[in-house]
């Protein structure tokens, strides 16, 4: 019997609960042509132990939603994500279970085994860490003739997004980014201005490391140095882009010419434009995926 219902206008999501500690979770489809459609026949569900007396949602400093659930003598506080998966030179992780990681790297495979629920992964030939959101885990991968690891270091420290260069461990918090040793001591941060906001999302390519804020401030770190250094001017994306209120995410190529971004649009819904920087001549080029003219059909093309 259905006890609770409560809906999250931010992510359009319906969550129900049940006598029995059942909790659905239907999530309203953006595209769909009508109110009747945008809901899935099927929903997902997860239990709990005891009766849902009430369900309410509410937010985080991560910006995702969490679901608090009163069963009278507990209260559950709970956070819908997709599992970890990451690929990165020839090593793939990914999640299996909220505590196992499946490690897999030239042709030989190994479980991790966690203390912690996995939020967020970061892998390299050399060290794999994990981390719950508030706690991370390094380990060192040894490759000897049965894969397996080694725990390095464990450390507390509020994370939303791992990345691993070198011997250097790259951690997003909630306001700023850390570059850690793997053994967890801070070797420096990334500063940011008040106006531009908290950075929201960084990625990894060779030695350079792309981060957007908030309010829309893309920065280039150089981290092959003793220290990181911008390795050009911070660019302002809402200038260069006329329908904008967020980078989605921002990476350089390779030799670090040139920058692709993706974004939400005002009214916060992903634009279909994938927008590139060229760093050498300060343009932005446009390419709409939402335009069929554009879009090549034939396979030799590509």
């Amino acid at each position: 019997m259905c006890t609770s219902l409560a809906f999250c206008k931010s992510n359009d999501t319906l969550a129900a609960g049940t006598n029995l500690g059942t909790i659905y979770l239907w999530k309203r489809k953006s595209s769909s042509d009508s109110d009747e459609n945008a809901w899935p026949s099927i929903p997902e569900f997860c239990t709990i132990h005891g009766t849902v007396k009430q369900l309410m949602w509410g937010t985080s400093l991560s910006r995702n939603s969490l679901l608090a659930v009163n069963c009278i003598t507990n209260v559950f506080i709970l956070r819908q994500q997709p599992m970890c998966a990451v690929y990165n030179n020839g090593i793939c992780a990914s999640q299996l279970t909220p505590t196992q990681i499946l490690l897999e790297m030239d042709e030989q495979s190994y479980t991790l085994k966690t203390e912690i629920q996995v939020q967020a992964i970061a892998v390299t030939r050399e060290y794999i860490a994990v981390s719950s959101g508030r706690q991370i885990i390094v380990n060192r991968i040894n490759k000897s003739t049965n894969l397996n690891t080694i725990v390095l270091a464990t450390f507390s420290c509020d994370t939303e997004k791992m990345l691993i260069y070198e011997h250097t461990l790259i951690v997003l918090t909630p306001m700023i980014i850390q570059l850690r040793s793997v053994e967890g001591s801070i070797i420096q941060t990334l500063p940011t201005l008040p106006e531009e906001g908290e950075p929201i999302t960084m990625e990894l390519t060779r030695q350079y490391l792309t981060v957007a804020s908030l309010n829309g401030i893309l920065k280039i770190w150089d981290l092959g140095k003793h220290e990181a250094k911008l390795h050009t001017r911070a660019m302002a994306t809402y200038e260069a882009i006329s329908d904008f209120a967020e980078i989605i995410e921002a990476r350089c190529n390779s030799d670090c010419r040139c920058v692709s971004i993706t974004v939400a649009m005002a009214n916060l819904m992903p634009s279909s434009i994938l927008y590139v920087w060229d760093i050498e001549s300060d343009q932005v080029h446009e390419f709409d995926f939402g335009e069929s003219n554009d879009i090549i059909d034939d396979d030799s093309m590509l």
